[in-house]
């Protein structure tokens, strides 16, 4: 994840954020390291195709194309 840059991040996590209820905070004032550790919080995971994907069953999207 630290090899993509920080605004795909910080987009992922905004569509993460969206369909949740839980409260992340402000996520664009957020560094690069804080955004890194939320969505590893969060159970995601990168794959190759830059999507990250989790196989949480919470009500979140499984699959967020970066």
């Amino acid at each position: 994840m630290e090899n993509i840059s920080a605004n795909k991040l910080k987009k992922g996590l905004s569509k993460i954020k969206k369909d949740i209820n839980s409260k992340i905070g402000a996520v664009w004032k957020l560094k690069k390291p804080q955004v890194i550790t939320k969505i590893k919080s969060l159970n995601y995971k990168l794959n190759n195709n830059e999507e990250l994907v989790t196989d949480s069953m919470i009500r979140k999207p499984r699959k967020i194309k970066l």
